[in-house]
């Protein structure tokens, strides 16, 4: 299966259309501005002075339901809700099934897949499933959500610390995982296909070497440490 160069980054893409959040400016969809300067939805929600760091995506994802879908239009909330129904079981929706509904078949069962649905059950209380508001919350951050929003997501995505920081080793894991789960993938770009196949001749010593490298240099750039 031939894909794009979207599942490299690898983006997330809910079934709704329109705006996907805020420009790097701050200019936001057709409901919103920035998360900045209006917090969650247009309907009102937490103030980024309301919060710290480390609970931010907690906070984001137990948001009142009615707060997340007054991000969408009544079109676009029709549409989300009609295939919630149909992918959910007594309104609570299995990995299987939100990845159908993020378009992510194409890596099931790897890395970052396990780490998503872990990252979307996990966001309110320990193994909880994931019901409507969950799902809900995660897609208007994913959809609707301003650059801040979506870099909370990301950060908690990698941070699994109690401490807000991203260590080497976590980072590492997360370069490891992200080739491992799109090795099986074929891109259409040609320099993308060819770094992959490239690693996946690698003798894994020069991989870990490589990574090594790699991480240290992001520290020693973007690291306050």
């Amino acid at each position: 299966m031939r894909v794009g160069r979207d599942v490299l980054l690898p983006t997330i893409k809910p079934y709704i259309p329109g705006q996907m959040g805020d420009e790097v400016d701050g200019q936001g969809g057709a409901q919103g501005g920035s998360g900045k300067d209006k917090g969650m939805a247009t309907g009102g929600g937490l103030d980024e002075d309301e919060f710290d760091e480390k609970n931010l995506f907690a906070l984001l994802m137990n948001q009142p339901v009615a707060n997340a879908e007054s991000r969408f239009t009544q079109e676009e909330l029709n549409k989300i809700k009609k295939e919630f129904d149909k992918l959910s079981k007594d309104q609570v929706i299995g990995k299987r099934k939100l990845l159908e509904y993020f378009r992510l078949m194409e890596i099931n069962d790897t890395y970052l897949t396990n780490e998503l649905f872990f990252m979307i059950k996990n966001s309110s209380t320990l193994n909880s499933p994931v019901d409507y508001k969950k799902f809900i919350n995660f897609v208007s951050i994913i959809a609707k959500g301003s650059r801040q929003e979506k870099l909370q997501l990301l950060f908690f995505f990698f941070d699994k610390t109690p401490v807000a920081k991203i260590s080497k080793e976590e980072l590492k894991a997360h370069i490891s995982g992200t080739i491992l789960s799109l090795a099986g993938i074929t891109f259409d770009d040609q320099g993308v296909e060819a770094l992959k196949q490239s690693i996946s001749r690698a003798q894994e010593s020069h991989i870990e070497a490589a990574m090594d490298i790699l991480v240290d240099e992001i520290f020693q750039r973007y690291s306050n440490n």
